[in-house]
Order: structure tokens, then C-alpha cells, then sequence
């Protein structure tokens, strides 16, 4: 994910208009001929997600709306409807021409980051400039950056193959977010994993692939705990008959949690961070079916 797309400069920008249908009407009615002919020529309503780019008299880009549908304020609005401008607008930077309060102008700044990701490790982004928005006034710039870097985190260990992310690499993440922010990580396999957690134990026999629980902890040791837990499978070839073929649909969701619950250490906006505890293991051929497996 790009950070360079959110701008926090004061002035310039190509004006960005966020229309709803009821809207559309009054502020067609303060627009110069020629904006009002294009959008009619275009048919513009304002629909939900509908982007059109406003032309200048010299064929340069003059500005753009977006439409909102039948939202009944612009206050409203969150981060899916700004989420893909990024990569649909031309290569510009935006102002929003639509004041917003604190909170809607947040979540569209957060969701112009959301959607501008891209998993770069395989191939870079491309040379090709994306567009720009020139956070609205109200945004909370730190909380969005740090969401947005959180976000990015858990996609990118959920795309990345398994070939390149096993438990060991899945572990080493780990390792490296607490670093980052001094937090405390530990990382039980073995013996330990049978005396404590048999069932990770179990299902990670699978495979040639040592299963591990880490363990990552940030915070004093006297404050409220939140925990999460999360399962992250590295791989399962659903070849062993492990759940219905349907299920294997959702697999990816499956492979997704572990790695959500990486996310919220980096999310630097929450004043109390929790305490996440993620299991990984892949699945290969070996594992028995029908297999009655003690817990602690």
C-alpha cells in the first residue's frame, strides 16, 4: 500500500465532488453549462460508485464526482465508498470539494488507502502515477496511516503462497512485528505444543512442516487483557476429506485469521493493545481420517 497517496499538503488538488441522487439536482443548478451537458451526456445520476471525470477546456482533467446513490448524507458514508478511486481516477491529487464531518472524512481517507493495496512482493507496482487525495480537513491522518499499514500486514501474509509462507515464516512475522513494537513473543512447537495445545499438535502431524502456536504479548502487566485467537493454515490441500468440497471454497478464510490477529498490533491508533495467541500448520497426506484425538 502506497502511504504517498494520502497527501496532507494545504491547497491545490483537482476538486472531488461526493454527490448523492437527492443531491445532484441543486448542485447541477450552480454548475457552468458546460459541466451540466457533459454529465447529461453521460447520463450521470450520482448512482453509488459511479466516478465521472470533469474535462477542461484544454482536454486536461478539471476535476470528478462521485456518485453515492441514495446515501441520506454524505456524513454517512464509509470506507467502501471511497475504496478503488485510487486506481479508477486519473493520476492526479484530489481535494474534496464536499465538506465532510471528522468521522466520514476519516473513513474516505482510510478507505482511498484500503483500496490502493497491492501485494508487491512478486511484482512491482508499476510506473504509471495513481491518484492522490489531499486528506480532508477533520481526518485523522495518524489512525488512518496505521490502519491502513495494519491492513496491509494481514493481506499480504494472506497472499503470499504457501510455498513462501509456512509456520516457520508465519512465526518469524511474528517475530518481526514485535520487534517493531516492543512487544514480547514466544513461539511453542514440540513438546511443547503436545503438553499444552495437543490438538495444533495433531492436525500440523499432517505435515513435514513443524505446527507452532505463537504467543505475542504488548502492554503492561497490570492492564485489562484482550485476547484473540486465531487460526492461520498455511496450506491444506483439501485432499484429505477434512471438510465437504463446498467448504473448501472459504478456505482462504480459513488461512486469513492467524494472520488477522497480527493486525491489530500494528493498528498504533487503539490505546490498549491485545494480547493474540495464533496457531499455524499445514496439511499434507499423511493424517489419518476419523482420527479420536484427546484434548488437555
Amino acid at each position: 500500500m502506497s502511504m504517498e497517496l494520502l497527501l496532507t499538503q494545504e491547497g491545490g488538488g483537482r476538486p472531488l465532488w461526493l454527490l448523492t441522487e437527492a443531491a445532484l439536482a441543486p448542485w447541477l443548478a450552480q454548475q457552468p453549462a458546460a459541466v451540466v451537458n457533459w454529465l447529461h451526456a453521460n447520463n450521470f445520476q450520482a448512482e453509488r460508485q459511479r466516478v465521472l471525470v470533469l474535462p477542461g477546456e484544454g482536454g486536461q482533467v478539471a476535476g470528478a464526482v462521485l456518485g453515492l446513490g441514495a446515501l441520506r448524507s454524505v456524513d454517512e458514508l464509509n470506507l467502501w465508498h471511497a475504496a478503488g478511486l485510487s486506481d479508477r481516477l486519473p493520476g492526479e491529487h484530489y481535494r474534496l470539494a464536499t465538506e465532510l464531518g471528522a468521522a466520514a472524512a476519516t473513513q474516505f481517507a482510510l478507505g482511498w488507502l484500503i483500496g490502493s493495496y497491492r501485494l508487491t512482493r512478486y511484482r512491482s507496482a508499476g510506473a504509471a502515477p495513481r491518484a492522490a487525495l489531499i486528506a480532508p480537513p477533520g481526518t485523522d491522518v495518524a489512525y488512518v496511516r496505521a490502519a491502513a499499514e495494519a491492513a496491509t500486514l494481514a493481506r499480504d501474509l494472506i497472499n503470499t503462497p504457501a510455498n513462501d509462507l509456512g509456520p516457520a515464516e508465519l512465526a518469524q512475522a511474528g517475530f518481526d512485528l514485535a520487534a517493531r513494537y516492543g512487544a514480547r513473543c514466544q513461539v511453542l512447537s514440540g513438546a511443547e505444543l503436545d503438553a499444552g495445545y495437543p490438538l495444533i499438535r495433531a492436525v500440523g502431524a499432517g505435515s513435514a512442516r513443524e505446527p507452532c502456536l505463537l504467543d505475542l504479548r504488548w502492554g503492561a502487566a497490570g492492564a485489562p487483557r484482550v485476547s484473540l485467537v486465531g487460526k492461520g493454515v498455511c496450506f491444506d490441500s483439501g485432499g484429505l476429506d477434512l471438510k465437504p468440497g463446498a467448504a473448501m471454497l472459504l478456505i482462504e478464510e480459513g488461512h486469513g485469521r492467524g494472520r488477522l490477529c497480527a493486525r491489530p498490533r500494528q493498528h498504533a491508533h487503539e490505546p490498549e493493545r491485545p494480547h493474540p495467541a495464533a496457531g499455524a500448520a499445514a496439511v499434507r497426506g499423511e493424517q489419518r481420517r476419523c482420527a479420536l484425538l484427546p484434548t488437555r
